[in-house]
C-alpha cells in the first residue's frame, strides 16, 4: 500500500499565533516547519524577560489580555495546553479608572462576571513555543505568514500578484514605564495597585510626557515611581512596536489572530482532502470571504476604543450610556453560547441584547462584524432612549416653571 508523504506546511514568525498555527497544522497531519528570525526563545531561557541591560534589553512587559476568543482557539486546537497558559493568567475583572483630581472609578467588564485573562508575554511565547516541536525543511504546500506588522511574507505576496496594501499610522506612540513591586507587614512583594483590574488614566489628547507633566496630570502615580527610574524609561524604553496591525486599544489583536488559527483549522477540517492543492487554494478563498468583513470590523472598533479609552470613560454621559446599557443587558434574555469546535460562528443577528464590549471579549461565537452591527443597532436605541428622557425632562420643567408663574 502506497503511503503519501505528509504535505509541508511552513510557518514565519514563531510568536503566539506562530505556535498556534503550528499545533493546529501538525494536528492536522500537516508536516510543519516554522521560521523565525530572532533567537530560540528557549534558550535565552526565562530570567532574559526580566532584565534590563544594553546586551540583553529586558522584554516588553505589557501583558497581553486573552478573552473568550483566544481561550476558545486555544481550546480547539489543545485544551492541554490551555491548562498551562491559564495556571499562569491573572483575571481581570474591568478597567480601574484613574481621573486627574486623584479620584478612581472601578467599571466591570461584564455584569455576568465574566472575565479577561492577563498573562506575560514572553511566558505564553514560552508556553506555546514549548508545546510545538520543529524540523527545518525546504520544501512546502502551505505557508502561513505569522511575522507581525511589516510582514515579509506580505511583502514577498504583492511582489508576486495583484495585492491592494495599505498602512496607518497613529499620531501617537508608546513606551513603557515599569512601576515597580511593594512590600506588604510581613515584608513579602506586593502589588501598588489592585491587580484584579486593568489600569486606565485617560487624560485626552497627549503626545509627549515630561516629569513636570507627568506630576500635574497622574498624582496619584508619582508617590509609586522613582523619578530617576521613571525618566531612564522614557529615555531608554523603545516607542512602540512592529507587532501590532491593528491598534491595540481593544486587546483584541492577540485573540483575533488565535481565532484566525481556529477558523482556518476547522476549514481544512471540514474538507476529506485537506492536503489537495486545488482543495488548499479553496479553503484558503474561502478564510479569505470569511474573516474580511470581520478583520475590518475590529481594526475599526480597536480604533473607536482608542478616543473612548484616552477621555469618554472618564465622561458621564459615557457613564450614563453604559449604565442604561447594562440594565437592558440584565433584563434582555440572550442566547448560550455556541460550541466552536466544528462551528465558525454562531447566528448573524444575536439575540437578545449584549454590551459591545461583552459580544468582542466574551461572545466568541458572535463574530467580530456581527457584534460592531447589533452594537450601532443598540446605540441608536439608547441615544432615542436619552432623547426621550431629555424631551421629558424639559417637559416637565417647563410645566413646574409655568405653574409657578401662574400660581405666584
Amino acid at each position: 500500500m502506497n503511503v503519501q508523504p505528509a504535505p509541508r506546511a511552513i510557518v514565519v514568525g514563531a510568536g503566539p499565533v506562530g505556535c498556534l498555527s503550528a499545533m493546529a497544522l501538525a494536528k492536522l497531519g500537516w508536516h510543519v516547519t516554522v521560521y523565525e528570525r530572532r533567537s530560540d526563545l528557549r534558550a535565552t531561557s526565562l530570567q532574559l524577560l526580566h532584565s534590563n541591560t544594553k546586551s540583553h534589553p529586558r522584554q516588553r512587559s505589557i501583558n497581553l489580555t486573552l478573552s473568550s476568543r483566544g481561550i476558545a482557539a486555544v481550546q480547539a486546537v489543545d485544551s492541554s495546553i490551555l491548562d498551562r497558559l491559564m495556571s499562569h493568567a491573572v483575571p481581570l475583572q474591568g478597567r480601574m479608572v484613574h481621573c486627574s483630581d486623584g479620584t478612581v472609578a472601578r467599571q466591570q467588564y461584564d455584569r455576568a462576571g465574566h472575565c479577561l485573562y492577563s498573562i506575560e508575554r514572553g511566558l505564553l511565547n514560552l508556553l506555546l513555543l514549548e508545546a510545538a516541536c520543529f524540523e527545518f525543511e525546504e520544501h512546502f504546500d502551505l505557508c502561513i505568514g505569522a511575522d507581525g506588522s511589516h510582514s515579509v511574507i506580505r511583502r514577498d505576496l504583492m511582489q508576486a500578484t495583484q495585492m491592494e496594501y495599505s498602512q496607518h499610522y497613529l499620531s501617537h506612540d508608546y513606551v513603557e514605564i515599569r512601576l515597580p513591586h511593594g512590600m506588604d507587614r510581613s515584608g513579602n512583594h506586593t502589588f501598588l495597585l489592585d491587580p484584579d483590574h486593568l489600569h486606565v488614566w485617560p487624560r485626552g489628547d497627549f503626545t509627549m510626557i515630561f516629569l513636570p507633566w507627568f506630576k500635574s496630570y497622574f498624582p496619584d502615580l508619582c508617590s509609586l515611581f522613582d523619578e530617576k527610574r521613571l525618566v531612564q524609561d522614557f529615555q531608554n524604553n523603545p516607542r512602540s512596536d512592529a507587532a501590532h496591525s491593528m491598534v491595540p486599544f481593544y486587546g483584541q489583536g492577540l485573540n483575533c489572530a488565535l481565532e484566525d488559527v481556529r477558523v482556518l483549522s476547522i476549514l481544512l477540517q471540514r474538507e476529506k482532502d485537506g492536503h489537495n492543492p486545488t482543495v488548499i487554494t479553496r479553503v484558503l478563498d474561502e478564510y479569505s470571504r470569511t474573516r474580511h468583513a470581520d478583520l475590518i470590523a475590529i481594526c475599526d472598533l480597536a480604533m473607536e476604543s482608542h478616543l473612548k479609552l484616552r477621555h469618554d470613560v472618564a465622561t458621564w454621559t459615557y457613564m450614563i450610556k453604559a449604565f442604561i446599557d447594562n440594565i437592558l443587558y440584565a433584563i434582555s434574555k440572550t442566547g448560550s453560547l455556541v460550541d466552536l469546535s466544528q462551528t465558525i460562528s454562531g447566528p448573524e443577528v444575536p439575540s437578545g441584547w449584549i454590551p459591545l464590549y461583552s459580544m468582542v471579549s466574551f461572545r466568541p461565537d458572535i463574530s467580530y462584524s456581527a457584534a460592531k452591527k447589533k452594537a450601532e443597532h443598540q446605540e441608536r436605541l439608547i441615544d432615542s432612549i436619552g432623547l426621550g428622557l431629555g424631551a421629558l425632562s424639559i417637559g416637565y420643567a417647563a410645566w413646574f416653571l409655568f405653574s409657578f408663574v401662574n400660581n405666584a
